[in-house]
């Protein structure tokens, strides 16, 4: 995303140049072409992440789980991908011992621009600026981060029905 605004501030800073008379026409207006081009290309790879990027979490979280595997786990593992694709933010419901936290590492795996905190990781959090924060409860996002979107894991216990 760092790339394409920065391109984006490039394009913008040649269209004013353009605009201001100089002889360099052809020049700056090979130059607008091609970053048009890049951009192009950049945000047709970056939509595609999202429809072939499942397949590397699905990878990703049977090369983390190991042995541990189980496709018990593929509706927590629908409901974390769900909740980064969607473009929402909110509250996660989820299961206990349903391997979110491995879920969420391959998510992280999979794509850029996605961050965990557990409270372990929440006192040294990287930069978090412009990314996806998964949350565990009791965590927060560190002061001075603009985060993209904020997704809290809410944990649920399995309540027996009593019929």
């Amino acid at each position: 995303m760092t790339m394409i605004n920065d391109r984006l501030a490039y394009l913008d800073r040649l269209i004013s140049v353009q605009n201001c008379g100089h002889n360099v026409h052809e020049e700056i207006d090979e130059a607008i072409a091609l970053v048009r081009s890049e951009l192009r290309e950049g945000q047709s790879k970056h939509e595609g992440d999202l429809s072939t990027g499942y397949d590397d979490y699905i990878e990703n979280i049977k090369r983390l789980a190991g042995d541990w595997y189980s496709d018990e786990f593929r509706l927590t593992n629908a409901v974390i991908y769900g909740a980064y694709s969607s473009g929402g933010s909110g509250d996660i419901y989820v299961g206990r011992a349903q391997g979110t936290s491995t879920s969420i590492w391959a998510l992280e795996a999979t794509f850029k621009d996605v961050v965990y905190l557990t409270i372990e990781t929440q006192r040294n959090a990287p930069n978090l600026n412009g990314k996806v924060v998964f949350i565990d409860p009791g965590v927060s996002v560190p002061r001075g981060q603009r985060i993209k979107r904020l997704l809290k894991i809410v944990s649920i216990e399995d309540v027996p029905r009593h019929d």
